[in-house]
Formats: C-alpha cells, structure tokens, sequence
C-alpha cells in the first residue's frame, strides 16, 4: 500500500508530536478498512486505495482535525474588531478627504483622481494594518475589551428604532467629502476640459459648501456613533431640504454654461448631464427625508 504509506508520512509531518502514533495507528486502521470494502466490490486494489484517500481528504486538512482550534483574532472578540475595523477606517478617510480640503488649497495644489484613490487605499491598509495588530496582541496577551464592560444600557433611550446601515452611511462619508473637494476645485478629473459656468454657481458656492459640509460631520458622527438619534434624524431631514433648496435655483437658471470646450454640441450635452444629476440629487434626497420621516412618526 504505497500510496497510503505516503499519504500517512505527510500526514505525520504534520500532527502535534503527542498523540502522533496513536492518531495514525486510527487514520491507517480506517483507511485499510475502506480500502477492503472498495476492493471487494470489484475495483482494483490501487483504484480502492485513491478512492478511500480521496474520502479521508488532503493531508493537511485531516491533520489540522487534530490540532487545537487556533485564531488570529478569536470568535470573542472578533465581532469587536470588524465594528471598530469599518469605523476607524471611515474615520482615517474622513481626516483624509478633510486635510486635502484644508491643506491644499493654502498650497495652491490640485489633485488628480487617481492620486486621491492611491493616496485613501494607502491610509486604509496602514489603517488596517495597525489595528488588526492590536487585536491580534489582545487576542494572544488575554486582555479583555474593558468597553463591553463598560456598556450602560441607558444609552438606548437616544437611539432610534432606524437601524444604521454601516456601509451606506460609510458611502455617503466618502461622496461628501470628494464633492466638497470638487466643488471647491481641489479635485480635477481632466485638464482638457475647459467650461466657464454661469453666475448661478457664484450665488450657491458657499450655501453647498455649509450645507454638505455638515452632511459630511453628520454622517461621519453616525458611523462612529454606531446608531441613529432623533436628533440625527431631524437634522438629516433639514440638511436634505436645504440640499433640495440649492437645487431649485439651478433647475431654473437661464444660463448654466456659458462656455464649454470649442464645441456648441459639447456645451449641450453637459447642460443635459447637470439637469439629470440635478433631478438624480433630488430623489436621492427625497428618500432620504422619507427614510428619516418614518421612525420620526411612530410614538416613543
């Protein structure tokens, strides 16, 4: 029996050393006896032996059975790691995108989208780096999470009965805070494109800025916070009004572009690409305000 003599030395290699000879005197046992019933059936001996290796499975795997369940980051506290893994992570992308919006124009320096994207993804695996890090040296040190300790059930009279949806909420972090640089021409998606925009951008500039600006802390509280108050429910109910408000001028501008590239046809087509983002913003902001109606309306 070649081929089981083989599997079970690779197999050995692999077991902890107590236990070892015990633990293949069981694996060989089990494994002759497969391979007996399978011959007796007809098939040829070697055909017997690949099938009842194949059932018991690849030598790491059946050694690994015998070793003690061992984790990176244990099932205790691992719930843990992937809650404060996404908010920190927010959390260094908000910082980010607010340091470019602060620092770069007292640098007088623009950004390219894709230096954006290769300079957030550094931050975010540094980011994860370091804390992974820290749990695994919780998770092999014993330490204990003090802040599951330190839970008070009295802070679920401020939250909502909306539940927070994590990733949305990180989304909507990220779109805030490249529309701010954008919209205040640090960020630049192409040099090429020339457009000299109607004064209805002059009379809305800062009302944008306040108004997605404070979307941006808001949303960037709630992902820390981990839930929705009242509080946050309301204000995201103003802010969204106010988003609707900027809007309503725009849709009813005589003049969005006054120039853009050499082309007329050009110039046509981004009036029509800012009216559809214009009525896109909109809904997307109505549902927002009916999302946050809805647990505003039922009784405490």
């Amino acid at each position: 029996m070649t081929l089981i003599e083989n599997y079970l030395t690779q197999v050995s290699q692999l077991l902890p050393k107590e236990g070892r000879d015990d633990i293949l005197a069981e694996l060989r046992q089990s494994l002759e006896e497969g391979v007996s019933t399978t011959h007796e059936s007809g098939k040829t001996k070697r055909d017997a032996e690949i099938e009842a290796l194949a059932r018991l499975g690849h030598p790491i795997k059946v050694a690994g059975r015998y070793h003690p369940q061992q984790y990176l980051i244990g099932p205790a506290i691992f719930p843990a790691y992937r809650y404060l893994l996404g908010r920190v992570l927010v959390a260094l992308l908000a910082v980010h995108l607010a340091v470019s919006l602060f620092l770069f124009p007292a640098l007088e320096t623009t950004l390219h989208m894709g230096d954006v994207i290769a300079h957030l993804l550094a931050v975010l695996c540094w980011g994860a780096f370091f804390i992974t890090l820290g749990f695994v040296s919780v998770e092999y040190t014993g330490e204990t999470l003090k802040f599951f300790d330190r839970w008070n059930a009295q802070t679920l009279q401020q939250a909502s009965t909306r539940p927070l949806e994590f990733g949305d909420t990180a989304w909507n972090v990220l779109i805030d805070g490249l529309f701010l640089l954008w919209w205040n021409n640090i960020l630049i998606f192409a040099d090429s494109t020339h457009i000299l925009p109607g004064p209805i951008w002059d009379d809305i500039f800062w009302p944008a800025n306040v108004i997605v600006g404070l979307m941006f802390l808001l949303h960037l509280s709630l992902v820390v916070r981990g839930y929705w108050s009242r509080w946050a429910l309301k204000t995201e109910i103003v802010l969204n009004l106010g988003i609707l408000g900027i809007l309503a001028p725009i849709a009813m501008a005589d003049t969005l572009v006054i120039e853009s590239t050499a082309s007329e046809v050009p110039r046509r087509i981004l009036i029509n690409v800012i009216y559809g983002a214009v009525a896109a913003i909109a809904l997307w902001s109505l549902w927002d305000i009916r999302k946050a109606l809805i647990p505003l309306m039922r009784p405490l």
